[in-house]
């Protein structure tokens, strides 16, 4: 038996900077041009990173390989805009959190477990399974009016009285979502949390972690929010 980690990551980010300055600077200036305008910097910036993690557990041989395999994908992107404002006649500095477009998620977790195994000697039939088979996360009601039919069409072949199945799930999808709202900042926070186990089946940390996991973290402007962009900080100089 062999236990296994693996995990790569990737990092990235775009930066967009823009400059304006009131009135314009002539082609060829001097810094006296400088101390006598209103410069306002304009920054967007977008990080990301992505993580994969794989943890592998089971037998590993020169010609067979069987193993439970666990598999947590990590996403993230966090934009942000940014303006700051100088004018050094007037003695003012600014500088202020703008509105930017973001993704539905800036973060999601994705977890699921696989049962994974293969012939070294024959690698294009290897065999990937859910550890949950999809026949037991199918929705209550496909389930029942499929005992329906069935007890329909058997009333009709059958004199006697069919008593109805009863209908026991093996396992039930699970998913919530939990919100707050920050007025003063603007901002409506949602987190989505869903799962698909095996624990219905039995009650133990096993059966709780076989199948699909994901949790996102949603960022929203809040539609009670009616002020301005954010004052990061603002400053009169003497």
């Amino acid at each position: 038996m062999e236990l296994s980690l693996y995990t790569a990551a990737v990092a990235a980010a775009s930066v967009q900077v823009k400059a304006t300055t009131t009135p314009a600077l002539p082609e060829n200036f001097h810094l006296s041009h400088l101390l006598k305008t209103d410069i306002q910097l304009e920054t967007e910036i977008k990080p990301s990173i992505a993580v994969n993690t794989f943890a592998v557990m089971g037998i590993n041989t020169l010609l067979l390989q069987a193993n439970v395999l666990s598999r947590a994908k990590l996403n993230s992107i966090l934009p942000a805009k940014i303006t700051a404002r100088l004018n050094l006649v007037e003695g003012h500095f600014k500088i202020e959190a703008l509105p930017v477009s973001a993704p539905e998620n800036i973060a999601a977790v994705q977890v699921e477990s696989l049962a994974v195994s293969r012939n070294l000697e024959d690698l294009s039939a290897e065999r990937i399974t859910p550890i949950i088979s999809a026949k037991l996360l199918q929705p209550i009601s496909k389930i029942i009016s499929s005992a329906a039919a069935s007890l329909s069409k058997s009333s009709e072949s059958l004199s006697q009285e069919v008593e109805a199945p009863i209908i026991t799930p093996k396992a039930v999808p699970f998913e919530k979502k939990y919100c707050a709202k920050a007025i003063a900042l603007g901002l409506k926070a949602c987190l989505r949390v869903a799962t698909e186990n095996a624990a219905s089946l039995q009650d133990t940390m096993l059966y709780k972690l076989a199948g699909k996991h994901s949790v996102a973290l949603s960022l929203k402007p809040s539609k009670y929010y009616k002020g301005s962009p954010y004052s990061i900080l603002q400053k009169h100089c003497a």
